[in-house]
């Protein structure tokens, strides 16, 4: 193929590209079915992007049936290419057995790009022994790669194995400080963690309640029922019947169970 039939060719991916891109952020199915097929066409010209967010399409039934074996192939093209696609691919292949090995080999291949996702994964396989060798020593170092590139994810498992001395050496000092960087990052779990450690010392519980709220309002059903029953009981804080009220019905939202339910 000549250079300008494939400039051509990957001019042409690129705008079907952003039709369907365009079309799937109406959220309809028929556009969204529309998509599937510009996406298609898309990949057949070579185009990375459109192999990845046609998998994505694939593997989830939107836009048309869930189609796991073409979904997966056209992951294999994109993971070719894009980081982020040989992440997901290897992480899929993670949850199957018979192809973990496989999903290692493309988890490394992100992670020597320097995708951070990929070191959380690999972090998790080693911890596992997921088509690798049970080894909780490496899957320190490779969680430590990711919790410092700031993947939240990674912060809170890491910590979890400073305080649980699984890997290495116990290190609660460590474990709070990457519990702090998941909260601060936005993480809900981080937030109850943090509030969590400061409930536990004495009189700290007003300094729980700003990260407790931060919790329920990142989405933690727990924080909210925690809220509810610290205004109710009026501990270390004034009771505040509207508050925990307000907070009870923020939990059901969340779809926490109540313990008086």
């Amino acid at each position: 193929m000549g250079a300008l039939a494939v400039a051509d060719r990957d001019e042409r991916a690129a705008k079907l590209f952003v039709v369907a891109a365009k079309l799937q952020a109406t959220g309809t199915a028929a556009a969204t079915a529309e998509a599937r097929a510009l996406l298609t066409a898309a990949a057949d010209d070579g185009s990375a992007l459109a192999a990845f967010d046609l998998a994505l399409l694939l593997l989830s039934g939107r836009g048309g049936p869930v189609d796991a074996a073409a979904g997966l192939g056209w992951l294999e093209r994109a993971a070719a290419a894009l980081p982020a696609a040989a992440v997901v691919l290897g992480g899929v292949l993670l949850f199957d057995p018979a192809r973990a090995t496989e999903g290692i080999a493309w988890l490394r291949q992100a992670a020597a790009a320097g995708d951070a996702s990929a070191f959380w994964l690999l972090g998790a396989a080693h911890l596992r022994g997921a088509g690798v060798a049970a080894d909780a020593g490496q899957a320190r170092v490779l969680l430590a790669a990711a919790a410092e590139a700031g993947l939240a994810e990674a912060q809170l498992e890491l910590a979890r194995l400073y305080v649980d001395g699984i890997g290495g050496a116990r290190d609660d000092a460590a474990a709070a400080r990457w519990e702090r960087a998941a909260a601060e990052a936005g993480s809900a779990v981080g937030c109850l963690r943090v509030a969590e450690r400061a409930a536990a010392r004495s009189g700290g519980l007003p300094h729980a309640i700003p990260w407790l709220v931060r919790a329920a309002e990142a989405g933690s059903g727990e924080a909210a029922a925690r809220l509810a029953q610290l205004y109710t009981m009026g501990r270390e804080v004034a009771p505040d019947a509207a508050a925990a009220e307000r907070w009870r019905e923020r939990a059901r939202a969340l779809g926490w169970k109540l313990e008086s339910e």
